[in-house]
C-alpha cells in the first residue's frame, strides 16, 4: 500500500461519514416532512456542503496524488480538513427523533455560529496543504476571499435576509471556484 493510498483511505472514510450524515439529513427531512418546518437557507447549506465535501475529496486527491513521503503535519492537515467537514455535516444534521415538530429555521440560527466558524476555517486549513487559493485563473483568489468574507459576515450577523444572501453568494462563489479548478487527472 502506497503512502497516498494509506492517507487517502482514512481521509476518505471521514469524508464519507460526513457525506452520509448530510445525505441522511436530507432523507430524514423528506421522511418527516409533515412534522418539519422547512427553511430554504438550511436546505441550500446542506446541498452546498454535499458538493463541498465531494469537492474537498477531489482537491485532496489532486494535491496528494503524487506524494511518496508524508509528514505528520501534512497528514494532520488533511485529516483536520476532513474532520472539519464532518463537524459541519453533524452541525447541519438535526436529530429528528428529539421532537415531534422541528423548525429548521430556528435550528439553523442555533447552530449557525459554530457551523460558520468551521466553514471559515476549512479553506484556511486547505491552504496549509500548499495548494492555496491560487490557480490559473485570476478570479480564483477573488472567489476564495469572497467565500471567506461571506462566512465571516455570517458569523457576526443574525439578520435573516443577510443569511439568505450569504448562502446564495457563497454557493455561487464555491461553484465558480470549482468550475475554474483543474479537472481531476491534470496537474
Amino acid at each position: 500500500m502506497s503512502v497516498f493510498e494509506y492517507v487517502v483511505g482514512i481521509v476518505s472514510i471521514v469524508l464519507g461519514l460526513a457525506l452520509a450524515s448530510l445525505l441522511g439529513t436530507i432523507v430524514e427531512t423528506v421522511k418527516y416532512r409533515h412534522t418539519v418546518n422547512h427553511y430554504w437557507v438550511h436546505t441550500l447549506w446542506c446541498a452546498a456542503m454535499v458538493f463541498n465535501i465531494v469537492g474537498t475529496w477531489w482537491y485532496l486527491w489532486r494535491s496528494m496524488s503524487g506524494i511518496e513521503i508524508i509528514s505528520v503535519p501534512q497528514f494532520s492537515i488533511a485529516l483536520g480538513l476532513a474532520s472539519l467537514l464532518y463537524a459541519i455535516s453533524r452541525l447541519l444534521s438535526p436529530d429528528h427523533t428529539l421532537s415531534s415538530a422541528l423548525n429548521l429555521e430556528t435550528y439553523f440560527y442555533e447552530i449557525k455560529t459554530p457551523f460558520l466558524i468551521c466553514l471559515f476555517a476549512s479553506p484556511l486549513i486547505a491552504m496549509l496543504s500548499g495548494a492555496g487559493a491560487g490557480g490559473a485563473s485570476p478570479i480564483l483568489p477573488a472567489m476564495f476571499l469572497a467565500g471567506l468574507l461571506l462566512t465571516l459576515i455570517g458569523i457576526f450577523t443574525a439578520n435573516r435576509r443577510a443569511h439568505a444572501a450569504i448562502v446564495v453568494l457563497w454557493t455561487v462563489s464555491y461553484a465558480v471556484q470549482e468550475t475554474l479548478q483543474s479537472p481531476v487527472g491534470l496537474p
